[in-house]
């Protein structure tokens, strides 16, 4: 074992900054795995099924109890698709905006946009829920107000109201 001069013992200095001219060798753990003797959760599944069954058949079952105990999931109503409306929010790429929304389990979504004529005109039709304008900017040092409207699409119809007019002011 490597000791300083003054007695006491540096093995932290000694394995951090190796020792000089001396070889330490530390011994080795010996680490032993032993298999399971037998696996009583290798189905899991099928022991959860079996479990939800027996609860279920049990004489003081009650839906209450299943919801629980989250064996019945809670069922959210479907919105109406008549009462439907976009909520458009905005971020910017690149000067150029980026439109974001959430689907509501619809298909798509129509977006209308306004670049200062006074009259809405299809830009894209989305499937996903981000789209990104990519209108040339107004000329450099000049600011433009854009305007952006939406309106949900299920199955290739109109669903829902238009959503509140979105106003972007955007610079070139």
């Amino acid at each position: 074992m490597f000791r300083y001069p003054d007695g006491n013992f540096g093995l932290k200095r000694v394995l951090r900054d190796g020792p000089k001219g001396t070889i330490i060798s530390l011994p080795v753990p010996l680490v032993v795995v032993t298999p399971p003797t037998s696996e009583p959760y290798a189905d899991i599944l099928g022991f959860l099924g079996a479990l939800i069954v027996r609860i279920k058949k049990h004489k003081n079952y009650t839906e209450a109890i299943g919801k629980a105990l989250h064996i019945i999931p809670a069922q959210n109503p479907a919105p109406d698709p008549a009462l439907l409306q976009p909520d458009l929010t905005y971020d910017f790429n690149a000067g150029h905006p980026v439109l974001y929304w959430y689907h509501n389990g619809t298909d798509a979504l129509v977006i209308e946009a306004d670049y200062g004529t006074g009259t809405f005109g299809l830009v894209a039709i989305q499937m996903t829920t981000q789209f990104e304008d990519s209108a040339p900017l107004p000329a450099p040092g000049t600011v433009a107000l854009w305007r952006y409207r939406a309106i949900y699409r299920i199955r290739d119809n109109q669903v829902g109201q238009w959503s509140k007019v979105l106003d972007v002011s955007v610079k070139g």
